[in-house]
C-alpha cells in the first residue's frame, strides 16, 4: 500500500486550520515537504516477504444465476517487509461462462494500470470499446508500485509514500485552455494538476470540456481538453456557467456539474486513474457517467443539456459528498461520490412560499464548515439555510424554512477572528451604499453572530449585484479573506480583508493594494489547497491567474525573505490510495505520526482534525519533542478522522529554513483486483424454433487468480496461484427465448369479433420455409376462441408468421398481416397484404426480453349468435335477435327469416313477417313469431288451447324448444342460429296458519284455505288438502286422518278440503298443532299449520 499526498481539499472546508500564529504575518510554505514514509533505504525482498504466500481468490455468491453479477475477488496477502516492490495480480475467467460488459466490472488498487488479455497470455493497457471486445476478454491484469512498512497481526497492509509540496509555482500568467474557450473556477487534485470546466466556447463548440494544467503551468499528460458536450446524436450533456469540477481521491474520479437532454441535473463522473486514457467516461459512456438528481426546467432555458446556463448551481464537497442546488426546484441535491450514487433522502425540499425564480439570475451561493452545508436556495425567497451534510437536517438554529433574511443573500463565506478560527458563517445582503450594507452571520451553533461593521461596509462596497451572480464564494485563508468581485473586464479586481489588524477589526491587506484592490479580470478566486499562500483566478479572457497570498503579486514562488510559517497542516489521508476494493477504507488503522524536521524549533505540538475540518477530543496540541518526535496513533480511530483528516503543527518559535518533513504511517487494505463479470446465460440450442427448457442444465465456473512481485533490483517471485470455482445455475426460459404471439380479428366491423380456429404458421424469414419441431413437423397454432394464439417461448433469430383461413366453421377470409412488436431491427407496424389465402408479416427480429406480437385481419361474413330469453309462466317474451349479431365485412341491414321444421338453415323459407309462414309453432310449449324491427316473440301455452290449435294443455313451464332463423345483410351472406325461450314458474303459493276454538267434547271444522294464496293464472285445489304425518316432508303430506293421542283426531274432507278435529273426552286446552299441505293448479305446494282450542263451558 502506498500513501500519495493530495491537494485536494473543498471549498472552504479546512481553511481555518490554515491559520497565521502571530496577527498580520504572513507566512511562506517554501521547502515545506510531506514526508508520509522515509524507507527509501529499504531493500525489498520479495523471496523472503512471499515465500509462502498464495493468492486468495473469492466468489461472491457462490451461486448466481445467469444474467446476475458474480463478485470475483483476487488478493495479495499483506507483506511483512519493508521497501517498495512492483506487483501484479492477475484473474483469469471462463468468458464462456461469465462476462465483463465494461471497465466499471473492475476494481484495481487506485492508480495500478488495468491491462486486458483475450488469450491470457497476450495483454493491453487499451480498454475494449464493444460489447463483443469486453466479451472476448478472459483476463485482466492490475500492475502497480506497493512501498510497504510492513503488516499489522490481523493481516493489514502498513504503507505510505512521501511527496514534496509544489514550490513551483507559475511566475506568469497560464493560459486557461489548452485550445480555446475559458472556464468559470479552477479545481485541484492531489497529484499536482490543475484543472478547469468550460462553459462555453470549448474546444467542442458552446458545450463545455474539462481541461488540465500542471501546478507550474505545463500541459497534462494525455489528450485535452475532454469535451463533456451536447449533441442530439452523441453525449447529452452540458456544462452551466459556474461549472466547476470536485475530485475524489479515493477513486481518483472528477465530478462535474452538469444538465441532460432528459431535463436532469446532476454530476458526471470522469476517471482520471489514467491520464492518458482516451475514454475518461466513468463506466465508459456519458450515460453510465452521468448520475441523475432531479428533474429541473427555467422558463428562460430548457435544462435538456442544449443551455449552457443555470440548471445547477455550483458544487460543494463536505463528507465526501458532493452538493448544489437544483435552481429550478430550490432542491438540495446530494451525491455520495465514493460510489457514484445518489445520498439517501435527496433531494431536499424546502418550505418556500410562492413560486421560485425560474430564470437565469443566480448561480445560488453555497458553502461548507465543519460538515454543514450554508446556502440561498432562491432569490425570489429572502432566506438562508443550513444542512447537516451527513444526515441532511437543518442545523441547528434552521428548519426547512429558510431563516428570513431582509434583503436577497448574494454571497456566503466564512467569517475568521482575529487568531485566524472560523467563528462564523456570513451572508452578504445584497443592496446597500456606502455605510449601509448588511451582513447576516451564524456561528456554528446557529446562533446570531455580529461581523465587525467596518469589514461589513468595506466587503459591501466592492460588490457589484449586476456581476456577484457570475462568482463564488470568498476564500478564507487564517485570519485573511480573499474575494474577487466578478467582473470579467478591465475593472476586474480581487480583494484581500485581514482580520487581524485594528485590534481585530480588522482592514485591508496593505500588501493587496488597500481597498484599490488588484487589477485582474475575473469571474472566481480559489485557495490552492496545497499552498494556502497561492491563490487563483479564472475569467472570461481566457486566462488563469496564480496570485502570491504574501505579495498581491502574479505567480506563487515564495521570496526567501519571508519568514517560515509556523503552522504546517498535512493531509496524508487524503492521498493514502485505496488498495483493496472498498472505496471508503483506504485507510483502516493509524499508526504513528513522527516529526522528523525541520531541525532547529521549539514549542512544536500535534492537532488532528476530523474529514469535516472539525478538532477530534483528545488530539489537540499534543506536544513533540525535538526532532524526530514520534506520536502513537493507534489509538486514533479512524471512525472519528474519517479518510480524510488533517494533520496540522504549530511552532512556537520556527528557525532557519530547511523543510518540515514528517512520517506518518497508517493500514489497510492489502492490494486486490476485483472482477464484477456478469453470468452467462447458456442456452441450449441457437436453431430457430421453440425454447426447449428441458435441456437447461446450470454449470461451475473456475477463477484463476496469479501475482507477482518485483524489487527495485528486478527479482520476481511469483506467488502460488489461487482459485476458486462457483455454481451458475441452469437458465429461466425467459432468459434464452421471447414469447410471440397476436390476435385475429375482423375488419370493417362495427365491433371487432375475433376469429377462431385460424391456422398460424412459423417460418423462417431467411429462407421463407416453415420452421420445424424436433420432430420435423411445421411448428403451427391455431388461434383460440378468443382470437388469439401463442408460439410460447422462441429461440433468437428471423421469424415470419404466415396466416390462413380456417379450415371449419364461418368462411373468414385472411386479409392481411401485421408486425405490430419485435425485437430490434423489425419494422413494427408494416402491413402485408394477403397472396392467395395466406398473409405473411414482415420479418421480426425476435431478441430475448423482447416479446413480439404479429396480428392479422380477417374479412368475416354475417355471424348469427344464439338468443335466449326467460319470463314467468304465461308472459309473452321478445328478443331482439340481430343485437348480437355481427355484420359482414362492408355489409350493412339485416333481413332475418324463421326456419321451417322443412327447412335445412341456413337456407330458410319462412316469411319475414305478416304470414302463417312466420310463424314456429311448438306443441304443447308456446308459439315463436316473426315481429316487426327483427323481433320474434314467444307466447307460452297459458291454458288449455291456448293458444289455439297447438296442443296447450295449460299452462307451459320450462324451456322450450329453440326456434331456428336465418339472417342475411347487405352482403348477401347469410347465417343461422336459434332463439330459446324459457318460461319460469311463478311464485308459489302461501298458506297461513289457522285456528278455532271450540267446547269440550265437541268436534270443530275448519277450512284451512280460507287464508291461504296463489299466483295469478293458478288457483288453489281443495280436493289437494293432506295432513302431514309428524316429521315428513311438504311433499310427503299425503294423509287424510292423523291422531294424535290424548287430544283427538283430524280428519280431511277430500273434496271442500275442510278438516275435523274431534277431541277425546275431557280433553281441555290447545292442542299441538298440525301441518297441512295444499297444492295449486300447477302442481305447487305449500304448507301451514292448524291449532284448535277446547274450552270448558263459561
Amino acid at each position: 500500500m502506498s500513501l500519495v499526498r493530495s491537494a485536494t481539499e473543498k471549498r472552504g472546508l479546512r481553511r481555518s486550520l490554515l491559520r497565521s500564529v502571530r496577527a498580520g504575518a504572513h507566512r511562506s510554505l517554501l521547502g515545506l515537504v510531506v514526508v508520509v514514509s522515509l524507507i527509501s533505504g529499504l531493500v525489498f525482498d520479495p523471496e523472503s516477504a512471499h515465500a509462502t504466500d498464495a493468492v486468495s481468490v473469492t466468489a461472491s455468491p457462490n451461486q448466481v444465476a445467469p444474467g446476475s453479477v458474480v463478485n470475483l475477488t483476487a488478493g495479495i496477502p499483506a507483506t511483512s517487509q519493508a521497501g517498495q516492490s512492483t506487483q501484479t495480480i492477475t484473474q483469469t475467467i471462463d468468458p464462456t461462462k461469465v462476462r465483463l460488459q465494461s471497465v466499471n466490472d473492475i476494481i484495481a488498487p487506485t492508480g495500478w494500470t488495468i491491462s486486458y488479455s483475450t488469450d491470457g497470455t497476450t495483454f493491453t493497457d487499451t480498454a475494449p470499446t464493444t460489447t463483443a471486445g469486453w466479451n472476448a476478454v478472459s483476463a485482466v491484469r492490475a500492475t502497480g508500485t506497493l512501498t510497504s512498512q510492513g503488516s499489522t497481526a490481523d493481516g493489514k497492509q502498513i504503507g505510505s509514500t512521501s511527496s514534496v509540496i509544489d514550490s513551483n509555482q507559475p511566475s506568469s500568467l497560464m493560459n486557461a485552455s489548452s485550445k480555446s474557450g475559458d472556464g468559470w473556477d479552477v479545481s485541484f487534485d492531489n497529484r499536482g494538476y490543475v484543472f478547469n470546466v468550460y462553459h462555453g466556447g470549448g474546444a467542442d463548440g458552446n458545450s463545455g470540456a474539462l481541461d488540465c494544467h500542471t501546478l507550474s503551468g505545463g500541459t497534462c499528460p494525455g489528450s485535452w481538453p475532454y469535451g463533456i458536450n451536447y449533441s442530439s446524436t452523441g453525449n447529452t450533456l452540458t456544462t452551466p456557467v459556474n461549472s466547476s469540477g470536485s475530485f475524489d481521491p479515493s477513486t481518483n474520479h472528477m465530478w462535474v456539474n452538469v444538465s441532460s437532454k432528459a431535463g436532469y441535473v446532476g454530476f458526471v463522473c470522469l476517471d482520471l486513474s489514467n491520464m492518458l486514457a482516451v475514454n475518461k467516461w466513468c463506466g465508459g459512456s456519458a450515460a453510465t457517467a452521468f448520475v441523475p438528481l432531479e428533474a429541473a426546467s427555467l422558463s428562460t432555458f430548457p435544462c435538456d443539456g442544449s443551455s449552457r446556463f443555470w440548471c445547477i448551481s455550483m458544487p460543494v464537497a463536505s463528507n465526501g459528498r458532493l452538493f448544489a442546488w437544483n435552481n429550478s426546484t430550490g432542491h438540495l441535491l446530494c451525491l455520495v461520490m465514493a460510489t457514484g450514487t445518489p445520498c439517501s433522502s435527496q433531494p431536499v425540499a424546502l418550505t418556500l412560499a410562492g413560486a421560485i425564480d425560474k430564470g437565469m439570475s443566480s448561480t445560488y451561493p453555497m458553502i461548507a464548515w465543519q460538515g454543514r452545508i450554508y446556502g440561498v436556495p432562491d432569490y425570489n425567497h429572502l432566506g438562508a439555510v443550513c444542512f447537516d451534510a451527513t444526515t441532511l437536517q437543518p442545523c441547528p438554529g434552521f428548519s426547512l424554512t429558510p431563516n428570513v433574511l431582509t434583503k436577497n443573500g448574494l454571497r456566503v463565506m466564512l467569517l475568521p477572528d482575529s487568531s485566524g478560527t472560523n467563528v462564523a458563517a456570513c451572508y452578504l445582503l445584497a443592496g446597500g451604499t456606502a455605510g449601509t450594507y448588511q451582513m447576516k452571520c451564524y456561528d456554528a451553533s446557529g446562533n446570531a453572530y455580529t461581523p465587525p461593521a467596518t469589514f461589513v461596509q468595506a466587503f459591501g462596497a466592492t460588490v457589484s449585484s449586476s456581476y456577484d451572480i457570475e462568482t463564488n464564494e470568498p476564500g478564507t485563508i487564517g485570519s485573511q479573506i480573499f474575494w474577487a468581485n466578478a467582473k470579467s473586464s478591465a475593472t476586474g479586481k480581487v480583494y484581500c480583508w485581514d482580520m487581524s489588524l485594528n485590534s481585530g477589526a480588522g482592514d485591508f491587506c496593505l500588501n493587496w493594494n488597500g481597498a484599490t484592490g488588484i487589477a485582474d479580470p475575473n469571474y472566481t478566486l480559489n485557495v490552492q489547497p496545497s499552498n494556502p499562500q497561492c491563490i487563483w483566478s479564472n475569467g472570461h479572457d481566457g486566462q488563469i491567474v496564480a496570485l502570491n497570498t504574501l505579495t498581491g503579486m502574479i505567480g506563487c514562488p515564495i521570496p526567501p525573505s519571508q519568514a517560515m510559517p509556523t503552522q504546517v497542516a498535512f493531509n496524508p489521508a487524503l492521498s493514502v490510495p485505496r488498495m483493496g476494493c472498498n472505496a471508503t477504507s483506504a485507510i483502516s488503522q493509524w499508526q504513528q505520526f513522527t516529526l522528523t524536521g525541520p531541525a532547529s524549533y521549539s514549542g512544536a505540538t500535534l492537532s488532528v482534525y476530523d474529514s469535516s475540518g472539525a478538532p477530534i477530543n483528545g488530539w489537540t496540541n499534543l506536544a513533540l519533542g525535538t526532532a524526530p518526535s514520534s506520536i502513537d496513533l493507534t489509538s486514533l480511530a479512524v471512525s472519528q478522522t474519517g479518510q480524510t483528516p488533517q494533520f496540522l503543527v504549530n511552532f512556537a518559535v520556527r528557525n532557519g529554513t530547511d523543510a518540515v518533513a514528517a512520517t506518518i504511517s497508517a493500514s489497510g487494505d492489502a492490494p486486490q483486483l476485483c472482477l464484477s463479470p456478469t453470468a452467462v446465460k447458456n442456452c441450449p440450442s441457437s436453431a430457430l424454433g421453440r425454447v426447449d427448457s428441458s435441456q437447461f442444465v446450470g454449470s461451475t465456473s473456475t477463477v484463476l487468480g496469479e501475482a507477482t512481485t518485483t524489487d527495485s533490483g528486478g527479482t520476481t517471485v511469483t506467488l502460488a496461484p489461487g482459485s476458486q470455482s462457483f455454481s451458475i445455475s441452469a437458465p429461466l426460459i425467459t432468459d434464452c427465448g421471447s414469447q410471440l404471439s397476436g390476435t385475429a380479428s375482423a375488419v370493417f366491423a362495427a365491433t371487432t369479433p375475433k376469429i377462431p380456429g385460424a391456422v398460424v404458421s412459423l417460418i423462417d424469414a431467411t429462407t421463407g420455409l416453415a420452421v420445424l419441431d424436433g420432430n420435423g413437423n411445421p411448428i403451427t397454432t391455431t388461434t383460440a376462441a378468443d382470437g388469439t394464439y401463442s408460439f410460447g417461448y422462441l429461440t433468437p433469430g428471423k421469424y415470419s408468421v404466415a396466416f390462413s383461413n380456417p379450415p371449419t366453421g364461418p368462411v373468414y377470409t385472411v386479409v392481411s398481416a401485421t408486425a405490430q412488436l419485435g425485437g430490434p431491427g423489425t419494422a413494427n407496424g408494416t402491413i402485408y397484404n394477403a397472396v392467395g389465402s395466406v398473409a405473411t408479416a414482415t420479418p421480426i427480429f425476435m431478441a430475448v426480453g423482447t416479446n413480439s406480437i404479429v396480428n392479422a385481419t380477417y374479412n368475416i361474413p354475417v355471424l348469427a349468435t344464439p338468443d335466449t330469453t326467460s319470463a314467468v309462466m304465461n308472459a309473452v317474451q321478445t328478443s331482439s335477435v340481430t343485437s348480437n349479431d355481427v355484420h359482414a365485412t362492408g355489409g350493412t341491414g339485416y333481413v332475418i327469416k324463421l326456419c321451417l321444421s322443412t327447412d335445412t338453415p341456413p337456407t330458410c323459407t319462412g316469411a319475414t313477417t305478416g304470414t302463417s309462414a312466420s310463424v314456429f309453432n311448438v306443441a304443447g310449449q308456446g308459439v315463436y313469431k316473426l315481429s316487426t324491427s327483427n323481433r320474434i316473440t314467444f307466447t307460452p301455452c297459458s291454458a288449455a288451447n291456448v293458444p289455439a290449435g297447438i296442443g296447450c294443455t295449460g299452462p307451459y313451464i320450462g324451456t322450450a324448444n329453440p326456434a331456428t332463423y336465418s339472417v342475411t345483410d347487405s352482403s348477401g351472406t347469410v347465417a343461422s342460429t336459434t332463439y330459446t325461450a324459457t318460461v319460469t314458474p311463478p311464485a308459489p303459493p302461501t298458506a297461513g296458519a289457522d285456528t278455532s276454538v271450540g267446547p269440550i267434547n265437541t268436534a270443530q271444522t275448519i277450512s284451512p284455505l280460507t287464508n291461504d294464496s296463489t299466483a295469478s293464472g293458478t288457483t288453489l285445489n281443495a280436493a289437494s288438502v293432506r295432513l302431514c304425518m309428524t316429521g315428513t316432508a311438504a311433499a310427503s303430506c299425503l294423509g287424510t286422518t292423523l291422531t294424535i293421542p290424548n287430544e283427538g283426531t283430524y280428519v280431511v274432507n277430500t273434496t271442500t278440503g275442510a278438516v275435523t278435529f274431534t277431541p277425546v273426552t275431557g280433553f281441555v286446552g290447545v292442542a299441538t298443532p298440525i301441518e297441512y299441505a295444499v297444492t295449486n293448479s300447477i302442481d305447487q305446494t305449500a304448507t301451514s299449520t292448524i291449532t284448535p282450542t277446547v274450552a270448558l263451558p263459561p
